[in-house]
């Protein structure tokens, strides 16, 4: 596909970018959390297709619209405009592309739903990255977890990450995920559905420990 001469500027402008300017852009412009883990390219993709979709034809917008629209679920709570604005669908389908980002980095994007709330998980999951070893230690303690001396603080931090995604996950989706790992209760007798919420992630939480230990020999 040729690229028209005003938008190659435009993208060489961008690939001039400095990290720095990069991440301003996605914070403070686009309303993204920070996420250290986030390589310069990606900061240059997702810029170029906003400034491509700012220069396309309506009609050309609209047609990218309609079929992200046909494939995905809607990245917000607001009701659908039947006939939305240019900004609204740019911001649309930038939500959509970060919403795909996270789901290929294993944030359950798709299963979690809205924008809002896997925003979260990544501000919660970029924070256990900067937990002390001692932090992670008393968390991994508290769970009821018994210590090991191989322990890592990579493991425990991916293990504190995985229950903060399935804190995130819609209940259905929750049991869905203990279903397929063959840990569900299905007794419905919980008083509310956070009590069986906490009571299903524990049950992951412990079936995740159970085949590391397995793993490792443990009988």
């Amino acid at each position: 596909e040729k690229v028209p001469l005003r938008l190659q500027d435009e993208y060489h402008r961008i690939e001039r970018m400095g990290l720095r300017q990069l991440r301003e852009w996605y914070t403070l412009e686009a309303g993204f959390p920070d996420e250290p883990d986030m390589e310069r390219h990606e900061f240059v993709e997702l810029l170029k297709q906003v400034v491509r979709w700012g220069m396309i034809s309506g009609e050309e917008l609209r047609h990218e619209y309609a079929l992200a629209r046909q494939e995905l679920e809607p990245p917000f709570d607001e009701p659908q405009e039947e006939e939305p604005s240019r900004e609204s669908m740019i911001v649309q389908l930038l939500a959509w592309a970060k919403m795909q980002a996270w789901e290929a980095k294993g944030y359950h994007a798709k299963q979690i739903g809205k924008v809002d709330d896997v925003m979260q998980v990544v501000v919660q999951c970029a924070n256990v990255d900067l937990m002390e070893w001692e932090e992670l230690l008393q968390w991994y303690k508290s769970a009821g977890l018994p210590f090991e001396k191989c322990l890592t603080k990579a493991e425990i931090g991916a293990l504190l990450k995985a229950v903060t995604v399935w804190h995130a996950l819609p209940l259905h989706e929750l049991l869905e995920e203990c279903r397929s790992l063959e840990c569900a209760d299905e007794d419905p007798a919980w008083e509310s559905d956070e009590e069986r919420r906490s009571h299903l992630v524990d049950r992951l939480l412990v079936k995740n420990r159970m085949r590391e230990w397995d793993s490792r020999g443990y009988k």
